[in-house]
């Protein structure tokens, strides 16, 4: 059952989930290889869903803007039933990238480098993108043999479904970012975070991409909480906001002693990288200009 715009020819399928499918397609408009996020519209009575409005809307925005590390947004179609939306073709996600290859310390910097500048661009414009994880982030590949291959590797952030605008007052909900990547502040239930999350997620993918494992593979929330306070020790460790939500949920957690180990075997600068931006109180969390700076960048 698939449907593409009239100008589109079917390459292969992509990825498919709740909201629909995305496919490799090759556009006669534009004379290329594109990818077509299709949504499904609700059959009772099609309208268009609120994240796919926000997706257009944030992307149109930012697209305005000349930065490469973001996805570019090409079009968009529709017809009774579906939502089309062009976007330029990347040839793989980090996620599935880091499965098949290993990064030395200096493409991790490279790709890393290109996410903080794609970051940079939500943040000015007063977005959060609220879920950044190597699956969101996709590469562009050099054409050419792989030897040279690092300093020609492209990374784009895509996936503005449930990124949103400052600038629209309004509660936001604390049930964002994928798991793993999902900052202390959102499992606490805090609802007037800001970009910070971002940080967090982004400290994570750091992790990551040095490492090739991702640093919380929890099945839960409780999980998650106990493995955050595994490495940053519990309420009394002083890490910690001082709150009594954040005492309330840390409560279990309460003998925990911070242990950095997970980040001194990458050696001192990335330690210090990262436990700036996996601070577990968001106003201490390094803010994009801070993080520029650090040192492990400057090498």
């Amino acid at each position: 059952d698939l449907t593409i715009p009239d100008n589109c020819r079917f390459i292969k399928y992509i990825a498919s989930g709740a909201y629909g499918d995305v496919s490799e397609c090759f556009s006669s408009q534009f004379n290329k290889t594109v990818a077509i996020k299709r949504i499904k519209m609700e059959h009772d009575y099609p309208s268009v869903p609120s994240t796919t409005l926000r997706e257009i809307s944030i992307l149109k925005k930012l697209n305005q803007y000349d930065n490469e590390n973001i996805i570019k947004l090409l079009d968009v179609n529709y017809d009774k039933r579906n939502i089309f939306i062009v976007f330029e073709y990347c040839d793989i996600d980090l996620e599935q990238y880091l499965k098949k290859n290993t990064l030395s310390q200096s493409e991790c910097k490279y790709l890393f480098k290109q996410l903080l500048n794609g970051l940079k661009l939500i943040h000015d414009q007063e977005c959060v993108h609220r879920d950044i994880k190597p699956n969101n982030l996709l590469l562009k590949l050099p054409p050419q043999s792989e030897s040279d291959f690092s300093s020609q590797i492209v990374l784009k952030i895509s996936d503005f479904g449930l990124a949103r605008t400052f600038a629209i007052p309004g509660q936001v909900s604390a049930n964002v970012a994928t798991l793993w990547y999902r900052a202390p502040e959102l499992l606490i239930g805090k609802i007037n975070y800001a970009q910070e999350i971002d940080i967090w997620s982004a400290g994570c993918v750091l992790y990551k991409m040095l490492t090739g494992e991702a640093l919380f593979q929890v099945q839960s929330e409780e999980e998650l909480m106990q493995e955050i306070c595994y490495i940053f020790g519990g309420y009394d460790s002083g890490n910690w906001p001082k709150d009594g939500t954040y005492r309330q949920k840390l409560m279990p957690y309460e003998e925990y002693q911070e242990n950095f180990d997970k980040f001194e075997s990458l050696g001192p600068e990335i330690a210090e990288l990262l436990k700036g931006m996996l601070n577990v109180d968001p106003k201490k969390r390094l803010t994009l200009q801070q993080i520029v700076q650090a040192k492990w960048l400057d090498e």
